[in-house]
């Protein structure tokens, strides 16, 4: 039976904002605004740097990039499109499933990066990779 036929769909959070979802609302923004308080040196340690991983180890970045973004708007349209779609999916899998889900496309998406720009010193950072795999999941209910 599909996704439809189970629960009556709606865009966003119908019914109150689903758990995993609001959680990663609240770090992004609470994470941006650090990136205002504490600037360039917080993208240079936790945004994903190439050069870095491979020349100082620093593994953690494959994580903590997809909470940093680049300007208001670009936390806007990565937070709306988390709201608008991945409240269904949180709905329709889980929080954990969900949440593991979101975790793997967002490594999965910065694993890519990694691999075609190895030797890149320019940092990626956005929520980018893991929102096009909510919105691919989203196509798939």
């Amino acid at each position: 039976m599909s996704y439809y036929r189970r629960s009556s769909f709606s865009f966003g959070p119908g019914g109150g904002l689903p758990q995993t979802v609001k959680y990663l609302l609240i770090a992004n923004g609470v994470v941006f605004l650090l990136e205002l308080v504490i600037g360039g040196s917080m993208i240079y340690y936790f945004g994903l740097v190439p050069r870095l991983i491979t020349g100082q180890f620093m593994v953690w970045q494959f994580f903590t990039y997809m909470f940093l973004h680049g300007g208001f708007f670009h936390l806007l349209f990565n937070m709306f499109v988390l709201w608008m779609f991945g409240s269904d999916i949180e709905r329709a899998w889980g929080s954990r499933g969900f949440l593991k889900y979101y975790l793997i496309c967002g490594l999965g998406a910065g694993a890519f990066n990694f691999v075609l720009a190895i030797n890149s010193p320019i940092p990626v950072i956005g929520a980018s990779g893991a929102i096009y795999g909510v919105l691919v999941a989203f196509a798939m209910l």
